[in-house]
């Protein structure tokens, strides 16, 4: 700007249904949905709520449709130069992981979205968890007496059998069905919230849900603990173990890590494997559990040992 000032622009785009022209600006509005999708989670305060804090920082949401084509959202927001850059990164979460060699924990996942199914299958498989999924309330009973879970995530919105109704006919069995019901739900209503409550569920989650919260609602609920090191204590990843890695190879990976290139990353680890499987298990994990910013500061780190870090080759001392 001509006043030196900066701001920072993000567009999303979508290839999607699109808006039509009379309803961009009434999307912005709380409780306002598309008219023409029933299927939509939620109660329609997102962009409302997302506008609302734009304009509080000094900026704004826009949005550009047409119907059948698609949209652009953009945000445009005042920003000022950083400072210097921290010199340690935040110690990321722990890895969570059932402790090897112990009792099978069951547990079902209900949802009628596939992509919510798959990311919760995603965070308990990782954790040790066998896992069973149903995409709605019926299709949950059924699969609940044949696969005996310990705890089933439990979405409210769904066709067919809604998540309260299962609910009531689960804690309506012996012993409550014998498992606990965590409540998953997108709706930002508090009558949702404290109707599952009422019906015996014993926690609710707001979507979206972090790997973390469902992980430590299922150990509070199931009175279990993790084993929080990396691959269940087999292996860890240190500056000692990476040192004996090619300098290429660590810039690669640093380099992956650092730019979101996870396919890249997962080749260089399984190289990294071939060479020293007990390193390639230890950095696999890590990948797994999305801790990648322990991984680079792993990488920054090997790097900054060995004098390799970007813009660092040649430099003498003062």
């Amino acid at each position: 700007a001509a006043d030196g000032s900066m701001a920072l622009t993000v567009a999303v785009t979508d290839t999607g249904m699109g808006i039509a022209e009379a309803e961009l600006e009434t999307i912005f509005g709380s409780f306002e949905q598309k008219s023409g999708d029933r299927n939509i989670e939620g109660t329609g305060l997102g962009l409302a709520i997302s506008r609302r804090y734009a304009r509080l920082l000094g900026g704004d949401i826009r949005v550009e449709s047409r119907a059948g084509r698609g949209s652009i959202f953009t945000v445009r927001l005042p920003v000022a130069e950083a400072g210097a850059e921290p010199e340690s990164r935040p110690p990321p979460e722990e890895f969570r992981r059932l402790p090897p060699g112990g009792p099978e924990w069951r547990i079902l996942v209900v949802d009628d979205k596939k992509t919510n199914r798959d990311i919760l299958e995603k965070f308990l498989t990782r954790a040790g968890y066998t896992v069973a999924t149903a995409e709605n309330g019926a299709e949950a009973m059924d699969l609940h007496a044949a696969f005996r879970p310990h705890a089933i995530l439990l979405d409210i919105r769904m066709p067919v059998m809604d998540g309260v109704a299962v609910t009531r006919r689960i804690k309506s069995l012996p012993d409550g069905g014998g498992a606990a019901i965590i409540a998953v739900s997108a709706s930002a209503l508090e009558e949702e919230r404290l109707a599952v409550l009422e019906y015996g569920a014993d926690e609710f989650i707001r979507k979206p849900f972090r790997e973390a919260e469902v992980l430590g609602s299922l150990a509070r609920h199931l009175s279990l603990s993790y084993d929080n090191r990396p691959d269940g204590g087999e292996a860890s990843a240190d500056a000692a173990a990476l040192a004996a890695l090619s300098p290429e190879r660590i810039e690669r990976m640093r380099a992956a890590t650092e730019g979101g290139y996870m396919d890249r990353l997962s080749e260089e680890i399984a190289a990294v494997a071939e060479e020293d499987p007990a390193l390639g298990r230890a950095l696999a994990a890590l990948a797994r559990g999305y801790e990648y910013d322990r991984l680079a500061a792993l990488f920054d780190g090997a790097a900054a040992d060995a004098g390799r870090l970007s813009g660092g080759k040649g430099e003498g001392t003062s």
